[in-house]
């Protein structure tokens, strides 16, 4: 995920891994920000996961750049913290 060119204005690109091609490019709606350092993809739901500067993990489908889900944190990113089962 990328800022646009204006302010509140997110984009999820797609690369091909090899050549670097960018795939496709789709706006992000319903966020104002989210954590940089905080994302990765999720091959079960098929979704890029962000955290949201409201502290909600956001399930993006990057193919269209659709939130379809929102799971809230119990505890904000301040304080970045690696639970071990």
């Amino acid at each position: 995920m990328r800022p646009g060119s204006d302010e509140r204005e997110y984009y999820i690109d797609v690369y091909n891994p090899s050549t670097g091609e960018l795939i496709s490019s789709s706006p992000v709606n319903g966020i104002d920000g989210y954590h940089y350092c905080m994302a990765a993809y999720d091959p079960v739901t098929k979704s890029y996961l962000a955290v949201s500067s409201d502290n909600e993990v956001l399930f993006i489908l990057p193919e269209t750049g659709e939130i379809v889900k929102t799971v809230k944190l119990d505890y904000p990113l301040s304080d970045i913290r690696f639970l071990r089962k």
